[in-house]
């Protein structure tokens, strides 16, 4: 995953210092929504990597950008950006 733009030990020293501040780990607000959106988006990422093989593109097709997506979970609402199609 070398298109990886999260900073896992800079988001590790923020989510430290969140926590000893009080503030909470879950919800809307909390400190892991970052770390869950990044992992979705990374994933989907994976996947369409996967399915747009070698063989695919060689036939025509091909990635068209990215979609944004609200996306509701037990960590909050958030915006995904996804490839078209996930």
């Amino acid at each position: 995953m070398g298109k990886c733009k999260f900073d896992f030990e800079a988001y590790k020293q923020e989510a430290k210092e969140r926590l000893r501040r009080g503030e909470p780990a879950g919800g809307k607000e909390g400190i892991f929504q970052p770390l869950l959106k990044q992992m979705l988006e990374e994933l989907l990422e994976a996947e369409m990597d996967e399915h747009m093989d070698e063989q695919q593109r060689s036939v025509g097709n091909r990635r068209n950008g990215k979609i944004g997506k609200r996306v509701k979970s037990i960590e909050g609402e958030f915006e995904l950006n996804t490839p078209p199609g996930s």
